[in-house]
């Protein structure tokens, strides 16, 4: 494809790092921090390495918008009650 951009904007990964060894785990991790687009994952660990947003989809169809990673979606709760 003439014109066509090589690199992708989302990549989909359901267990990311189950199969590799630590270094190679640790390059991954590094390369996302840097890539531009969308990472969806479903490994928490990892997510809260190289996110800087999510998206959390709900069960009841909500979508949950988080600036920062994993982590913060729960520091940023308010406590209930």
């Amino acid at each position: 494809l003439q014109g066509s951009n090589p690199c992708p904007s989302a990549i989909l990964h359901s267990e990311p790092i189950n199969d590799l060894d630590l270094r190679s785990t640790q390059v991954l991790e590094c390369a996302l921090t840097y890539f531009p687009g969308v990472v969806v994952s479903l490994g928490r660990l990892f997510i809260d390495k190289v996110a800087t947003r999510l998206f959390v989809f709900e069960a009841d169809g909500k979508i949950e918008v988080v600036n920062g990673n994993w982590t913060a979606r729960f520091t940023q709760r308010t406590p209930a009650g």
